[in-house]
């Protein structure tokens, strides 16, 4: 195996994660803090406050069972009129002018009682109320993404910081050994040769730039897992990786649950349940309303006479009062008929996703669900290949110590030893993540499930 293959692998096991500490004070906190103050971070409670709205949308849908009422008042100028007979059926002047005498104030009130709306009102506040849950779920799953998301800079961090540990450990190896080559060489040892020491100082300068690589990916997630707990001094509890213990069941039981528990599928059930809603609504719109309606109105003028006849209208002096029971119906056959035409297809356009929706939870589960079985097998085999590369490390320290072994020999040791140890590494954060995105398709909690 080459220096450049094992060094891809290592590579591989950086490529998305985080960077040493800033210097000076720091706040521990442990994988299950992260996720949970992920859970509330502000583009999860955005998510919140558009539910708020939605239950404010179905407050208003409620309220139109009760009655409304409209209130009209003026104060203007009055006009000066008066009665040239004793009937007052001529005035004088008998039209108005610009003539003011005195002020003019009038009070109206209408009240409106729904009587019976062929399902209007029943049909909004179904909309709404599926709204309302739609966004419930929607929020749900905003937070559980940013707990995933925490999730994976947290590990990222321990992860990046493992493989630092181990490049350093073996910059360090090399190092001795580089000098140990060096007075070989030096003392003209024909066990050794020029070719032995470049090929060591390459690999070493291969090490250093892995462990930038690494310092660079450690930094990253660290600053990713700040901005998602909100603590610019956070910081991982600095464990090493381990696997999570769970036992992966089995991949139909899984679907089972997400087609239950999962977000994204509940928020689109609603969201058809809320397109039925509104469709039923166009459809009701097509029919009348019955309401009562009353309502009562006082007016007087100071500049006008008043006519002495119940049967003489006078706008300017007048107290009355009315109550009925009232149809109104808009007709508009063209437009009302089109609005129920998109009303359906936005139906069926819910349907269709929803449809979609449940296809893209099965997917997400059965992805995450390979990429644990497969990461477990991984890190198997990884950590069987690591205890044997570490025996052989051991035995060509052993055998560099009295000057027996080739650069070639050394370089091939640490480069498997190199390999596997990342590779369990990277096994083992593919395997955790993995677990975490599980439960996240089917609907859990992304917490980290309680060790057995």
């Amino acid at each position: 195996m080459r220096a450049s293959h094992a060094c891809g692998l290592v590579l591989t096991a950086l490529g998305c994660f985080s960077a040493r500490p800033a210097h000076g004070a720091v706040k521990r906190i442990s994988l299950e803090t992260a996720v949970e103050r992920a859970r509330h971070n502000p583009y999860a409670q955005a998510a919140l406050e558009q539910k708020r709205a939605a239950s404010a949308q179905l407050d208003e849908a409620r309220g139109h069972r009760f009655p409304t009422v409209t209130v009209t008042a003026l104060v203007a100028p009055s006009p000066h009129i008066e009665c040239a007979t004793e009937d007052c059926t001529r005035t004088n002047p008998q039209s108005l002018g610009f003539h003011f005498d005195g002020v003019m104030g009038s009070v109206k009130g209408e009240l409106t009682q729904p009587l019976y709306t062929f399902g209007k009102i029943d049909s909004a506040i179904d909309a709404a109320s599926n709204n309302v849950q739609m966004n419930e779920a929607l929020a749900k799953g905003v937070a559980a993404d940013m707990g995933l998301e925490a999730a994976r800079a947290y590990l990222g961090v321990d992860l990046a910081r493992g493989l630092g540990s181990m490049l350093d450990e073996g910059g360090e190896r090399l190092a001795d050994a580089t000098k140990t080559l060096e007075d070989r060489l030096a003392k003209g040892d024909s066990g050794v040769t020029v070719q032995d020491r470049l090929r060591l100082q390459t690999f070493t300068a291969q090490l250093e730039s892995r462990r930038s690589e690494a310092r660079e990916a450690e930094a990253t997630a660290l600053a990713g897992l700040r901005a998602l707990v909100g603590d610019v001094e956070a910081d991982t509890l600095g464990n090493e990786l381990e696997p999570l213990a769970v036992d992966v069941e089995q991949a139909k039981g899984y679907l089972e649950r997400a087609r239950h528990l999962r977000p994204e599928t509940t928020a689109a059930e609603h969201g058809v349940l809320a397109l039925e809603g509104l469709r039923d609504l166009e459809r009701a719109k097509l029919l009348p309303d019955f309401a009562i309606v009353g309502g009562a109105q006082w007016s007087h003028a100071a500049g006008v006479q008043h006519p002495p006849s119940a049967f003489g209208y006078d706008p300017f002096n007048l107290t009355t009062g009315y109550a009925a029971v009232v149809l109104r119906w808009n007709i508009e056959p063209a437009t009302q008929l089109a609005r129920l035409a998109q009303a359906n297809a936005q139906v069926e356009r819910g349907r269709d996703l929803l449809a979609a929706a449940r296809r893209a939870g099965d997917f997400a589960v059965l992805q995450a669900y390979s990429r644990a079985v497969e990461a477990k097998s991984r890190l198997d085999s990884a950590n069987t290949g690591e205890k044997s590369a570490r025996g052989w490390v051991a035995s060509v320290m052993q055998a560099d110590a009295i000057g027996t072994v080739s650069s070639r020999d050394m370089a091939d040791a640490y480069l498997a030893y190199f390999t596997l140890h990342s590779q369990s590494l990277q096994s083992t954060y593919d395997y955790d993540l993995a677990i975490l995105t599980l439960r996240r398709a089917i609907g859990e909690s992304t917490l980290p499930p309680k060790k057995q």
